[in-house]
């Protein structure tokens, strides 16, 4: 407290020097301005460049021969952006919901992000850069971060801001009720200020969103809708109260969205939720998964604004099997594959897609019987993650106005019957050569 220092910022053409005196024992925010001229903007994958520059930040000592205390050099882009949830012209009681970046409209295409290994220590920067590089080879434009899962590693947002994949940055909450105490509301405003601190110069993240699916789990199983009043009032002092109003200290540049699936807000002065059924067709975005249906029936898929979750399940390949089975693991009813599936009904309703389009014989134990076993899930998955993905591209140009194709999943934490559309270990299931035809530029 009391201590002179300088903080001089530099970044392309710009630079500044500031005096400042430190008010108080402990943190001190200074802040200090750069005006860069004439930057070229950053852009997502396919509508232009992802120009980065140099932003040093250094805070020096104050007498007449300056001492570097500390400094920091930052990669960051510039570009606007902005989430267009506005009505419809013509269309009562509808609204859009798209990104708008450097005012131009992005039609969102990507897949959802999970935990890419179940013991995070084995995780590096190089298998994480293979997944985003598979990604924008697939021609994705757009990557969530699941609520569910963990906030990713600097080289993850790195990598996104290099590769023009834009992020859609959840705080990790998910499919759960919360609670309230000042306590747990502490730590979440420690976390809110630490991650936005941490992630808020990539211009890769387009948004923050406050949770996973728990406005939708206001109403899920018997507890939460006889208690609506109550844990609605929870959800409020979490989300709006508590994570909102502590992200807007450290960064107002952004949207927020409150939840996914969400109707979002219907003003934000006063801030006022748009209460009711979270996968409303006619405005936000909306979560679909029906394992039962014919599911290249386009006339079932939801008529969304923007899908952010959807998917089907398939096996993973042999070869990405064999380093965890026996010979005895290897059917597709075997003790292992129940262990490893950890969807309800999940074998029964593989079963039951894939007999839709391809004649199934007789569970067989073996790597033959298991090898084509694997494959023709993966080729149900893809064929119907097909249908659906066409379904919502076409409706950009129809009256429904889909703006946004997220399916579930891109990875996956192990060698397992998952949504993935990469198997454990990077190798491409059908499905990811799919979605790099049906994601292709039109």
């Amino acid at each position: 407290k009391g201590s002179s220092v300088k903080v001089t910022a530099l970044c392309h053409n710009a630079k500044n020097l500031k005096s400042y005196t430190l008010e108080k024992h402990g943190e001190n925010v200074l802040k200090i301005s750069l005006v860069v001229n004439k930057p070229q903007l950053w852009w997502p994958r396919g509508y232009g460049e992802q120009p980065l520059y140099n932003l040093l930040v250094a805070l020096l000592s104050s007498d007449s021969n300056p001492s570097i205390i500390y400094e920091s050099n930052q990669k960051i882009g510039f570009r606007k952006v902005k989430l267009v949830t506005d009505p419809i012209q013509g269309k009562k009681g509808e609204s859009w919901m798209y990104f708008e970046i450097n005012n131009l409209p992005i039609f969102a295409k990507g897949s959802n992000w999970i935990p890419s290994d179940s013991f995070e220590s084995r995780v590096n920067d190089s298998s994480i850069e293979e997944l985003l590089v598979s990604s924008a080879d697939a021609n994705m434009n757009i990557v969530r971060v699941w609520g569910g899962g963990l906030y990713q590693r600097d080289s993850f947002y790195d990598t996104c801001d290099r590769l023009g994949l834009m992020v859609w940055q959840e705080f990790m909450f998910a499919c759960s009720m919360y609670p309230r105490d000042e306590k747990f509301l502490e730590t979440v405003r420690e976390e809110i200020i630490h991650q936005v601190r941490r992630l808020s110069f990539h211009p890769s993240v387009i948004m923050w969103s406050g949770n996973n699916e728990n406005e939708a789990a206001l109403g899920w199983g018997k507890i939460t809708p006889k208690n609506r009043e109550l844990y609605l009032v929870d959800y409020s002092v979490l989300y709006y109260e508590t994570v909102l109003q502590t992200l807007f200290t450290q960064d107002n540049t952004r949207p927020f969205w409150p939840s996914s699936p969400s109707n979002g807000f219907t003003s934000m002065t006063p801030l006022t939720g748009a209460w009711g059924n979270p996968q409303d067709p006619t405005r936000g975005d909306a979560h679909f998964y029906n394992y039962d249906m014919l599911c290249t029936n386009v006339t079932l898929f939801p008529k969304a604004k923007f899908v952010s979750e959807y998917g089907f399940q398939s096996q993973d390949s042999l070869e990405t099997y064999l380093s965890v089975t026996l010979p005895s693991d290897r059917s597709r009813n075997s003790t292992l594959m129940f262990h490893r599936q950890h969807h309800p009904n999940g074998n029964l309703q593989l079963e039951q897609q894939v007999s839709k389009y391809f004649r199934l014989g007789k569970d067989q134990t073996g790597d033959k019987p298991f090898s084509q076993w694997s494959y023709l899930t993966q080729c149900m998955q893809a064929l119907c993650i097909k249908a659906q993905t066409e379904h919502y591209r076409r409706g950009k140009g129809m009256e429904h106005r889909t703006m946004g194709a997220i399916y579930w999943q891109l990875n996956s934490i192990w060698q397992a019957p998952t949504w993935s559309s990469i198997e454990y270990g990077g190798r491409w299931k059908v499905l990811h050569h799919y979605v790099k035809r049906f994601f292709a530029p039109v």
